[in-house]
C-alpha cells in the first residue's frame, strides 16, 4: 500500500526589515555616534525603545488622558512638583510642560536624560528609590509609566512606601503597566529582555492600598485588534493603569 504523502504546511517568513535601522532612523543618532558610543547598554535600550514601545507621538497621545488627573491635583494639593518616575523618552514630561506643571523627570538611563536635557526637558539621572530617599520636596504626585514590569517585588513595595511618603496630601500616584490579562500582551512580554514580571493590576492595587492610598481604581488602555477580542473585557486591552490618592 502507498503512503499517503501529505502536504508541507506553508513556512511563515518572519519580517526581514533590520529592527536597527528603524530605530536609528527613528532617532537622532547618526552611524558615527553610534559607532563611537560601541556597545553602550543606556544606547541599545533607547534603541530598543524606538521599534517596540511604539512611536513616541502615539503614546504622548495615550497619556495626555491622565493629564486630567494631574490638572486636577495641581489644584489641590500643597506639592512643589509633580515626578514622572522612569521617564524615558519624555512623553509625559512633555504634557507636564505644555500645560504649566511644575515638574521633574527620573531617568536611570544617562544616554536619554541627556537627551532629553537637550530638549529643555528638566530631569535628573538618577534611581528611582536613591532620588526618593534623599529628596524633600513635597510631590504633588507620582507617575511610572510601563516601569514597574522592570522591578522586583521588594525594590516595588519599597517604591510604592516611598512614594506615598514623600507624596503630599491629596495628591495621587499613576502606576502603568502591561495587561497580563491580555493574552496579546502577555506573549510580547519577555520580547523586553529587562522585565521581569507582569503585576496583574488587582495586585497593584492592593499594595497601593496596604501602603495607604485610597480611592484606588484600574483602568484599562490599548484595545486589541476587534478580531481578536473576547468576552472577558479585561482581556481585550494591552495595558492597565491604577491610580490611587493620599487622603
Amino acid at each position: 500500500k502507498e503512503l499517503e504523502v501529505k502536504e508541507i504546511p506553508e513556512i511563515l517568513e518572519a519580517d526581514k526589515e533590520s529592527y536597527l535601522s528603524r530605530a536609528i532612523d527613528s532617532s537622532h543618532l547618526s552611524h558615527p555616534e553610534l559607532t563611537q558610543k560601541g556597545q553602550d547598554k543606556d544606547v541599545f535600550f533607547y534603541l530598543f525603545e524606538n521599534v517596540f514601545r511604539g512611536e513616541q507621538k502615539d503614546i504622548k497621545e495615550r497619556q495626555r488622558y491622565y493629564l486630567k488627573y494631574v490638572l486636577e491635583v495641581a489644584k489641590n494639593t500643597q506639592g512643589e512638583i509633580f515626578l514622572d518616575a522612569g521617564c524615558g523618552r519624555g512623553e509625559f514630561l512633555e504634557l507636564l510642560q505644555e500645560n504649566n506643571i511644575p515638574y521633574l523627570g527620573i531617568e536611570i538611563n544617562e544616554f536619554e536624560t541627556n537627551f532629553l536635557k537637550q530638549k529643555g526637558l528638566n530631569v535628573k539621572n538618577s534611581d528611582i528609590l536613591e532620588y526618593l530617599s534623599n529628596t524633600n520636596k513635597n510631590l504633588m504626585g507620582i507617575s511610572c509609566f510601563q516601569v514597574i514590569e522592570h522591578l522586583d517585588i521588594t525594590y516595588l513595595k519599597k517604591f510604592i512606601e516611598l512614594a506615598y511618603k514623600r507624596i503630599a496630601e491629596h495628591g495621587i500616584i499613576i502606576l502603568e503597566s502591561v495587561n497580563p490579562h491580555c493574552p496579546f500582551a502577555l506573549s510580547r512580554f519577555y520580547v523586553d529582555l529587562t522585565h521581569i514580571r507582569p503585576y496583574p493590576p488587582e495586585t497593584i492595587k492592593f499594595l497601593l492600598e496596604w501602603y495607604g492610598f485610597r480611592e484606588v481604581k484600574i483602568i484599562f488602555s490599548a484595545p486589541v485588534a476587534e478580531n481578536i477580542r473576547s468576552r472577558e473585557l479585561c482581556m481585550n486591552y494591552q495595558d492597565y493603569a491604577v491610580i490611587g490618592k493620599k487622603i
